[in-house]
């Protein structure tokens, strides 16, 4: 399943910020969609997420796939935590979950076994 956010937004620590994603990651479990593709290069308006806001996210997004979607995101470079921080949270909170900034390495990761 692929999930493509687009436009502009105004993203912070709230609650509101994370609908989309968790809406997309609930139904990816609740249809059995085991694996998510979450494009996020085309969000406008956004600064690049510091250390509490990446773990408030994957946190977030942990809770709602339940160890039952394996999930990957593409996102700018710029957006990219060079330690991918943010996989190392979700991972701890169970979740197989990934970014690149390429869709072929993306994809790859995804459909690997």
């Amino acid at each position: 399943m692929k999930c493509l956010k687009t436009g502009q937004v105004k993203l912070g620590v709230h609650e509101n910020d994370l609908h989309g994603f968790r809406r997309a990651v609930e139904f990816a479990r609740e249809k059995g969609i085991g694996k998510l593709l979450i494009d996020v290069r085309e969000i406008e308006g956004i600064d690049v997420p510091e250390i509490g806001h990446r773990y408030w996210l994957s946190s977030e997004i942990a809770m709602s796939a339940k160890g039952a979607v394996k999930i990957v995101m593409i996102a700018r470079p710029e957006f990219i935590d060079p330690q991918k921080i943010g996989v190392t949270i979700a991972a701890n909170r169970n979740l197989n979950l990934n970014i690149f900034y390429s869709e072929a390495d993306a994809l790859a990761w995804l459909l690997a076994p």
